[in-house]
């Protein structure tokens, strides 16, 4: 849920597009070495969820960030971002591509 606020918001006051879409797909070592992970995961199956928005996009630097507990780029700063999903991330022993 918080990936789909987030990409609301990316959007911001104009019209947009948010999309989510899930699947299984087989993942090589290529597009592995490209996620966000913690441990060498083996190649094979993998569910996924994945939500795109039509907002502006991130800067770099922000995209460095983003995996840091309690990092925001908002200004009200209320929620825990993306590092939240990160937690979910290792507790299902999976990856993040950004």
């Amino acid at each position: 849920m918080n990936l789909v606020v987030n990409a609301s918001e990316a959007i911001g006051e104009r019209s947009g597009v948010v999309t989510i879409s899930t699947g299984a797909m087989d993942c090589d070592r290529a597009y592995l070495s490209e996620a966000w992970l913690d441990e060498q995961l083996p190649e094979g199956m993998y569910v996924f969820i994945e939500v795109a928005d039509t907002g502006a996009g991130m800067e770099a630097e922000t995209r460095t960030r983003i995996f840091d507990p309690f990092f925001t780029d908002q200004v009200h700063g209320a929620r825990l971002g993306a590092g939240c999903g990160a937690g979910h991330r290792a507790g299902h022993r999976g990856a993040i591509k950004v």
